[in-house]
């Protein structure tokens, strides 16, 4: 499966952002031009980032935060109903910038080629199925080739370069020269030893766009290193810190990057050399092994994640270019199942190449990043972003991917007590003990957990709790009880603890409610929100299902019993979901009194779904709520689908949630026409990589689902979806799914049960027949339209 082009990408910024082709192993992000004169080759590495504790005036946010009494005067105003006041006092609680820095571009390798003029019979492209990249193209008869990869097993970038002459039916080898040499967006110079190229130095402090001290250095150092191992010919450094390669046939190329970050609070920074202990090392040691062996190894590791899962709609993989389809598909509608198969594993692929395990999570542009002040600082946010970047790790077998994810979750526990304390008085200053963790909307590499400069987006203190009860996902999957007893549910717990403490009885109902509270990015200040009371309500749900399954395997002993306590007795009183006037999901608890609220933060079609988070990725909505499904299909439609690239792939699985095959469709070609770029990067615009991976994740959503114990087969088949197949979908409970369906039908299906347990299948039909792998009938119990039988570990079951 490719992306394949007939001409490079443009050597300018553009060209970066909708044409050059991405490669990655989570820490160690390149970017592809192919320009037979001057390859172009952009370098990113992942912890590269401006501000932190080492920067100018660095103060996690928290500086000028009013604390508990700002929050009490909030609170009261907002119960008193005197909202206007309320929100003038909710800029008391608004946190600072300043050094919260912006995820940093390393610079470009270029590879200015001899006499390279006059090439023809171009292609590049990127081959999912390898992780490769390769480049050719011929100069009279001379074939260039060029294949390049990133190396997760030997933490490398690699490529290698070779020359043909075709003369006559004759192939012989071919020389080429070139000069390499590194254009850094930081401020290190690039130095060239003999057939090296290196460059560290120290990365500069980058305040923010609204504070006003000066740039300095943040203290974080970064080393990269690129070593040139030609097959024949010469190669030598030159004076200028150019690598001069002469007169090779072939030309094996070695680089690694690395910085002295750390994620521990509170320096984040190993104290090391990280050329001399981390980048030169890994080229030294990558360059003792053949190409080939190098990329056998890079293939050994990568292959078995990304063919955990395949999807076919019925029809052979297009030879055309990738942007002639999207051109076509525009124009004529043509070669619409190619590229919905083609972007669905892309967004997998990307997964792989930009969160691996022991690096940082994937941020708002993967790993790849061009500019040192990119959009909305390549940061995490965590109102709905980053959670979406990890919406397909589970459900189509790439559960590796996800660890950055817990792991960095997990690391802000620690600064977010600290938070948590300065904003509303919880707990101790040092964040020492465990009183409970908060995180609000964005967040960077160094535990900022603090409310952002403007409460309209930037106060949501229950981001963490979130992200916190995502993490409950990885058990459901893959019932891992290790990494739930050590990892997920310590983060959930205290999350939870901090939800009990934030909560407030609302007299006029008597429910329990979040106060004050903003739907993210949108609308009034106001209190139960229902993003916030949605998250309340999966986070505790999560934390007791957890403490289920701790109690049933002997872990009683690291549970709070007072706690699960005070969360079952809260559960009832929390303020549900309901519907308003309109037969809309409320997403204000006073939005039937549209007048009371400020036009201007009103906005009919705005990107967020937010008081849809009980629909999906939660499942607070679904056929046992009827009234809330039918209400949120009215928000939808009101919603509508002119929006951006991220939010229409949320659309996309709330539509694949309800069943509404017909939409999903509708929405993915809106998503084709209008958010994908020729490299089909998603955008906002700009580039935003949440929307590949919300794309991937609603397409697995739409053909298989498994939330609430049942196993649901292909729930939301588009009617002109006609056949196909798919292997290897994970469902929870611990299941993989392969299903082929012919004439719009289920044909087959097989179950591979990873767990002892009831398997519960669901299809628009029941599914009569079970069989074990060795041809034995399975008994079956009927319920609802519900298929229930056992299943032992190890073993596969056929169904239709």
């Amino acid at each position: 499966m490719f992306l394949c082009y007939n001409a490079p990408a443009d050597l300018s910024y553009f060209g970066w952002e909708n044409e050059a082709l991405p490669l990655g192993n989570g820490q160690l992000g390149v970017k592809v031009f192919g320009n037979p004169e001057c390859e172009l080759l952009s370098f990113n590495e992942k912890s590269l980032w401006s501000g932190g504790p080492g920067a100018k005036g660095w103060n996690a946010g928290l500086d000028g935060i009013g604390g508990k009494d700002a929050v009490k005067r909030v609170q009261d105003l907002l119960f008193a109903g005197k909202r206007e006041e309320a929100t003038a006092a909710m800029h008391a609680l608004e946190g600072n910038e300043t050094a919260f820095g912006r995820y940093q571009a390393l610079g470009s390798l270029y590879l200015q080629f001899d006499e390279m003029r006059g090439s023809d019979h171009y292609v590049r492209d990127l081959d999912l199925d390898s992780a490769s990249a390769m480049v050719s193209y011929r100069c009279g008869n001379v074939q260039f080739a060029r294949h390049y990869f990133v190396s997760f097993p030997d933490q490398v970038f690699v490529a290698r370069l070779d020359a043909v002459n075709r003369k006559e039916d004759e192939e012989q080898t071919q020389v080429f020269s070139f000069e390499a040499y590194f254009v850094s967006e930081q401020k290190g110079e690039a130095t060239a030893q003999d057939d090296l190229l290196l460059l560290e130095g120290t990365v500069q402090d980058n305040p923010g766009l609204h504070a006003e001290s000066g740039a300095g250095q943040n203290g974080m150092r970064y080393g990269y290193a690129v070593r040139f191992l030609p097959q024949d010919g010469t190669v030598k450094a030159l004076e200028n810190g150019r690598i001069r390669v002469e007169n090779t046939s072939s030309v094996v190329i070695i680089a690694a990057a690395a910085t002295d970050y750390v994620n521990a609070f509170p320096h984040y920074c190993d104290g090391g050399d990280p050329l001399r202990d981390k980048a030169l090392p890994r080229v030294q040691a990558a360059s003792q092994k053949s190409f080939g062996e190098l990329y056998r190894a890079h293939l050994e590791d990568y292959r078995p994640l990304f063919r955990a899962a395949t999807l076919h709609l019925g029809e052979p993989e297009s030879a055309h270019p990738t942007d002639f389809m999207l051109k076509r598909f525009g124009k004529k509608g043509e070669c619409k199942r190619n590229l919905i198969t083609l972007l669905f594993q892309y967004g997998r692929y990307l997964l792989i190449a930009s969160s691996r395990a022991g690096s940082l999570p994937a941020n708002l542009q993967g790993i790849w990043n061009a500019k040192n002040d990119p959009p909305w600082n390549c940061d995490y946010h965590l109102n709905i972003n980053l959670q979406m970047n990890y919406w397909p790790a589970y459900t189509t077998s790439l559960a590796p991917t996800a660890a950055p994810f817990l792991d960095y979750i997990s690391s802000l526990r620690v600064p977010g007590r600290i938070a948590a304390n300065r904003v509303f008085g919880f707990g101790s200053e040092t964040g020492e003990a465990a009183d409970g963790w908060m995180a609000c909307t964005w967040g960077n590499l160094f535990g900022f957990a603090a409310p952002g400069f403007d409460w309209r987006w930037g106060w949501s203190p229950l981001c963490g709790a979130w992200a916190a009860a995502q993490m409950m996902e990885d058990y459901r999957f893959t019932g891992d009880l290790e990494r739930l007893k050590t990892v997920i549910y310590p983060v959930m717990e205290e999350a939870a603890l901090f939800c009990t403490k934030l909560l407030r009885e609302d007299g006029s109902t008597d429910r329990m409610v979040v106060s004050p509270c903003a739907s993210p990015e949108h609308g009034p200040l106001t209190k139960g929100a229902a993003f916030e009371q949605t998250v309340v309500f999966a986070l505790f749900g999560a934390v007791l299902e957890a403490a289920e399954a701790l109690k049933e395997n002997d872990c009683s002993n690291i549970l709070n019993e007072s706690l699960l306590e005070t969360i079952s007795a809260l559960l009832p009183r929390l303020q549900p979901l309901s519907v308003g006037k309109k037969g809309q999901i409320k997403e204000w608890e006073d939005e039937d009194a549209f007048r009371r609220f400020e036009k201007s933060q009103i906005q009919k079609q705005h990107r967020h779904l937010s008081h849809l988070l009980g629909l999906y990725p939660f499942n607070l909505i679904d056929e046992t709520t009827p009234g809330l499904q039918k209400a949120a299909r009215v928000s939808l439609k009101d919603r509508g689908i002119k929006t951006t690239g991220w939010a229409l792939a949320h659309r996309l699985c709330c539509r694949a949630r309800l069943g509404d095959g017909k939409d999903c469709d509708e929405l993915i070609e809106q998503i084709l026409k209008t958010t994908v770029l020729k490299n089909l990067f998603g955008t906002h615009p700009p580039f935003q990589i949440d929307g590949n991976f919300g794309f991937t994740a609603g397409v697995a959503e739409m053909l298989l689902q498994s939330h609430g114990g049942v196993i649901r087969v292909l729930p939301a088949l588009p009617p002109n979806w006609s056949e196909g197949s798919f292997t290897g979908f994970a469902a929870r409970g611990g299941f993989t799914v392969d299903v082929d369906w012919k004439n719009g039908r289920l044909k087959e299906g097989v179950l591979y049960a990873n767990r002892e347990g009831i398997a519960r299948l669901k299809y628009d039909g029941k599914i009569m027949l079970v069989q074990d792998e060795d041809g034995n009938d399975v008994e079956i119990e009927y319920e609802n339209g519900i298929s229930s039988f056992r299943v032992q570990a190890g073993r596969r079951y056929h169904f239709s």
